[in-house]
């Protein structure tokens, strides 16, 4: 079966508030879908604007830019 992902790598995301307990520093911040964690579902690999590493976030956690304002379920 084809597992097919919300988020295409190379996608830009937004990060949001999610279901799991994140760095709050984090949330509102813009970045680069590199890949999909294969290990864990629904788990992206992010490179966040002006970071040199990458970061792992959930599905529940990213938004495509311009949609931060009609979000819901933020989890808070």
């Amino acid at each position: 079966m084809v597992q097919v992902h919300r988020y295409p790598e190379g996608t830009r995301v937004v990060i949001r508030r999610g279901r799991l307990p994140m760095d709050p520093d984090t949330v509102g911040r813009a970045g680069i879908v590199l890949r999909h964690d294969d290990s864990v579902p629904d788990r992206y690999l992010v490179q966040l604007d002006g970071e040199p590493g990458a970061r792992r976030f959930s599905e529940d956690e990213l938004l495509l830019p311009g949609h931060e304002l009609h979000a819901t379920g933020s989890g808070s």
